[in-house]
């Protein structure tokens, strides 16, 4: 699931979801419930916080943890 994915990278990058829930214009607590799964994140919101982490559309869907 991208969520899981999105809460992954995050986390492995020490970003804050307050942080990018600000940036990206995203409601803090939609946000976290986006991360967390509890809600569906819709297409623009995806592309808005893709556009904040200056990573492609596709780039969530290949991302492997690095970190041990």
């Amino acid at each position: 699931m991208i969520n899981e994915t999105l809460k992954q990278y995050l986390d492995d990058n020490g970003l804050k979801y307050k942080y990018i829930a600000r940036k990206a214009n995203i409601p803090r607590p939609r946000f976290s419930y986006m991360v967390n799964g509890k809600r569906t994140m819709t297409t623009e919101e995806y592309f808005k916080i893709c556009d904040v982490l200056g990573i492609s559309e596709n780039f969530l869907r290949n991302y492997k943890r690095t970190t041990v």
